[in-house]
């Protein structure tokens, strides 16, 4: 309790109190009474005449009136220091019991009013003060609720929905129409509407996995599920929090291919070289030609595990912040880039008979590591090599888009079906494996080429239709002037 609070009691119990007031001025009304009838008989006692009587009913009006005026004028003073200030102070009370929490008594009487007035104050305060902090509270609960990543949902014992944060709406394209409505009409999942039925009878958390198809997009959710607690024994409600796993799960299944994948792919010439030396070593080797043929298809397979070895370290290589951290970022002018990268490509695209050309202006120059996008380029430009036809064509071009590079491969060559656009930089994601492997390809080129532009800041997009060609297209930031 307050300092000033035990001071101010201190102060008015010293002070005379109602009761004694009362009790005084019932005394004093006593005691004219008294007055009066010792008056008359001592009156009576010494004068017996009319005249005194006279007298004395005349001194017995005046003691009645004076007595009537002191009732009146002593019933004034009560009301006014004890009726008025508990009229106030209950009007006051009043109001603040109707939430007008500011409202405070101000009166000043003296005795154990005043008391009541500052009790009263006292209480108003400490519950304005409570209230604003449940007030601040509960706005940074809703705060966090509807800044957090995670939806959160609120049902009641009916299965109803009956809160939702903003990320809820989001993900689940709710609207406010929607509150009330049961969660099979908002979800659709009955194993769903089970686990909340299951959690209000144990009343004990719960998690599930609950995937949805909401306008076409396949999504996945750990979902914790929490009874809210009542005084009484049941619950009044379950509290959904729903955590998004879709991408977790899309980089867990994808690495689950990778495994399986880079296993297939070292599987598959390992088994070649190891059938090839079983037949030379069960007699083969006799045959001087079967000999020279196996040992071909042997040293060809092998190379074939090196490139993917390398390409394997190259794509660990580019995810380390070490390997990220020797970058030497320089004016890269870009004409001469796609000179050099052609004159190293010449001899197998010219075996293809294939025609190559550059545009590209000659002052244009990127910000860049030169090593990092001549690899970028080469692995493109091999890849259309590989996919493009006998007499085909194959463009390079770059040209200055705002503050960025634009860099173009085109190629006439088979082309990529739509549906397996959004995978090809997919680690060992082939759209034809056979026809990849006989063209000599590691199914890694393209992620290396991804991972590469991710560390430099630049992005790529492919355009592509199937026996109408391909055309890859990256960016990286341009210089802002040449050196």
């Amino acid at each position: 309790m307050d300092a000033p609070y035990l001071y101010a009691r201190r102060m008015i119990m010293r002070r005379q109190g109602i009761r004694n007031q009362l009790v005084l001025n019932s005394l004093l009304l006593v005691f004219l009474l008294l007055i009066s009838f010792t008056t008359y008989f001592l009156w009576h006692i010494f004068h017996e005449n009319l005249a005194d009587f006279r007298q004395l009913a005349l001194i017995l009006s005046g003691t009645f009136v004076v007595t009537l005026v002191l009732v009146i004028l002593l019933s004034i003073n009560l009301s006014r220091k004890f009726i008025v200030p508990i009229e106030a102070i209950t009007a006051t009370a009043r109001r603040i019991a109707a939430g007008h929490l500011s409202e405070r008594i101000h009166i000043l009487t003296g005795n154990e009013l005043d008391f009541l007035a500052l009790a009263l104050n006292h209480l108003a305060s400490r519950l304005e003060d409570k209230l604003d902090e449940i007030s601040a509270e509960k706005q940074k609960l809703q705060l966090i609720l509807e800044h957090m990543d995670n939806a959160v949902m609120l049902f009641d014992q009916h299965g109803c929905l009956a809160e939702s944060n903003r990320s809820a709406m989001l993900w689940f394209h709710l609207t406010p129409t929607m509150t009330g409505q049961h969660n099979l009409n908002i979800l659709g999942s009955s194993h769903f509407d089970s686990a909340c039925k299951e959690t209000l009878q144990l009343r004990q958390p719960q998690q599930q996995i609950l995937r949805t198809n909401f306008q076409g997009a396949k999504k996945s959710y750990q979902v914790s599920l929490v009874a809210l607690p009542m005084k009484e024994e049941t619950s009044s409600g379950v509290l959904a929090v729903f955590h998004d796993i879709t991408n977790l799960q899309l980089i867990q299944n994808r690495q689950s291919d990778f495994v399986a994948n880079a296993s297939h792919e070292l599987a598959t010439p390992l088994t070649a070289i190891r059938g090839f030396a079983e037949t030379l070593v069960d007699g083969a080797a006799d045959n001087a030609e079967d000999s020279r043929r196996f040992a071909s298809i042997i040293l060809s397979e092998a190379d074939r595990m090196q490139r993917l070895v390398e390409d394997l370290l190259q794509l660990a290589k580019i995810e380390s912040t070490e390997y990220r951290q020797q970058f030497q970022y320089q004016f890269t002018p870009v004409k001469p880039m796609l000179e050099s990268v052609i004159r190293e490509t010449t001899p197998v695209w010219r075996k293809k008979q294939l025609s190559v050309q550059i545009e590209s202006s000659a002052n244009s120059s990127a910000m860049t590591d030169p090593d990092r996008l001549k690899q970028i380029l080469v692995n493109l430009m091999d890849n259309a090599i590989k996919y493009t036809p006998d007499n085909g064509n194959i463009i390079l071009s770059a040209q200055q888009v705002g503050n960025r590079i634009q860099f173009t491969v085109k190629d006439s060559g088979i082309g990529i079906p739509a549906e397996d656009l959004s995978r090809i930089f997919d680690r060992f994601y082939r759209i034809d494996k056979a026809r990849t492997r006989s063209v000599g390809g590691t199914g890694l080129g393209l992620a290396i080429v991804k991972h590469l532009l991710d560390a430099l800041g630049g992005s790529i997009e492919v355009e592509s239709r199937p026996d109408a060609g391909t055309s890859f297209r990256f960016y990286l930031p341009a210089a802002e002037e040449s050196p």
